[in-house]
């Protein structure tokens, strides 16, 4: 019995993983994105799939979430500032991939983990993501606690850095949304490629 429940399980997985993945492969293709530029990773990765994600941070309410609030639902995380336009762009591509997915019933939890802690405590975040989708839940912590859960996902990303050119703050990393299993175990990384415009 429960090898069976665990057939079934893996079954549902494959196959919402299926769904998820081609919907966002279509999305990015038909946006404006360069097909050449999307990237996904088509292997589950056994060592990161062989243990669950552990962080413990704060949300845009000052409360706790830790990778236990992962549980019981897929989720869709991604890393960014609140002062990135680029950042700003890709959250509302994931919210449009989050309305799609609804439509196929499929209910997939978005997270977005600011990497400039400094900046972007939680009261930023909760008013930046006000103008985004209430739905997301974004995530702050200490510079460790950042340090921490980034490298857990293995995101790269600079220092901040100040632009003289555009009179703006800018933090360079790496641009994966990284979907999580409902047991709070990684699944699967996207890169959500480089707009036409910016190539």
């Amino acid at each position: 019995m429960k090898k069976h429940k665990n057939q079934m399980y893996l079954i549902k997985i494959f196959i919402a993983l299926a769904v998820i993945t081609g919907i966002i492969y279509l999305y990015l293709f038909y946006s404006s994105f360069e097909p050449s530029q999307i990237y996904i990773n088509t292997k589950v990765s056994d060592k990161n799939n062989s243990q669950a994600i552990k962080f413990a941070l704060k949300d845009q309410k000052g409360k706790v979430f830790n990778d236990k609030d992962l549980k019981g639902h897929l989720s869709l995380i991604y890393f960014g500032v609140t002062y990135s336009l680029d950042d700003e762009n890709a959250l509302k591509k994931i919210e449009d991939i989050i309305k799609i997915l609804q439509k196929e019933n499929i209910v997939v939890q978005t997270v977005f983990i600011t990497l400039d802690p400094i900046n972007d405590t939680s009261e930023v975040l909760k008013k930046y993501l006000e103008n985004i989708d209430n739905n997301f839940i974004g995530l702050t912590g200490t510079i460790d606690d950042i340090t921490q859960v980034a490298n857990e996902f293995k995101v790269f990303y600079e220092p901040k850095t100040f632009d003289t050119e555009t009179g703006k703050y800018e933090l360079k990393h790496s641009n994966f949304v990284y979907l999580i299993s409902s047991d709070g175990k990684f699944l699967k990384h996207y890169c959500l490629g480089l707009p036409k415009n910016d190539r």
